[in-house]
């Protein structure tokens, strides 16, 4: 969606400042390894509109660990019994399975009830399944420097999944660095459902630590 905006005003000659970017990506070869690392692909030239296009995504294996462990404690102390947990893809998230001893899907999606792991590396249709009579709740990570929660990384949580959680049943899980590094800017969403994605506007708490949350706007 940002990048058409970008396209349309470029055409139209709202936007002329060009400058020379970094192509960075998560390395998922160590992703997968369960480090969080930027690997950079080149430059090119891109418009300059720092509201439209991402920072730097951001990678800190190092800081915050004190708080996350306290977030993925609150998390799991506030669980519910009988409730499943979709926990979603990423390194913050996987403080939680760490926590509970679980092993966990770094770049997938699992499925937790009564703290125990359900299903693991889970696809959409299995996520449908599972869900189909139950209540849930969904966990979810900010992507650092870009600030999208759903739509990147974890397409497995489909619209019509996020529509029958509803808003009220998502857990937004950061680190205070990874809120900082956007700069003021919005969460983003693109689960590529209109419907959806004005669904998830609004105001949510976002669980840096332990009791330490921010509420923050998408």
């Amino acid at each position: 969606l940002n990048a058409g905006r970008i396209i349309v005003y470029f055409y139209n000659g709202e936007l002329d400042n060009i400058i020379e970017a970094e192509v960075m990506d998560i390395d998922e070869e160590q992703f997968r390894n369960g480090v969080v690392t930027a690997k950079l692909f080149g430059y090119m030239m891109i418009p300059n509109d720092t509201k439209y296009t991402q920072s730097k995504k951001f990678s800190n294996p190092y800081g915050d660990k004190t708080l996350l462990r306290g977030m993925a404690k609150y998390v799991v102390d506030e669980m519910k019994e009988d409730i499943y947990y979709i926990v979603g893809s990423g390194s913050t998230t996987k403080e939680i399975m760490d926590y509970l001893g679980l092993k966990s899907t770094l770049l997938g999606i699992d499925v937790i009830k009564n703290k125990e792991l359900v299903l693991s590396d889970a696809t959409e249709s299995e996520l449908l399944d599972i869900t189909k009579n139950s209540d849930f709740k969904i966990i979810v990570s900010i992507i650092g420097g870009q600030g999208y929660i759903f739509g990147r990384g974890n397409q497995q949580l489909s619209p019509s999944l996020i529509k029958r959680c509803g808003k009220e049943s998502i857990i937004i899980v950061s680190s205070l660095q990874k809120l900082v590094s956007l700069e003021g800017k919005p969460l983003l969403v693109d689960t590529g459902d209109d419907e959806c994605d004005m669904l998830l506007k609004g105001v949510y708490k976002v669980i840096v630590g332990y009791g330490e949350i921010y509420a923050y706007y998408c």
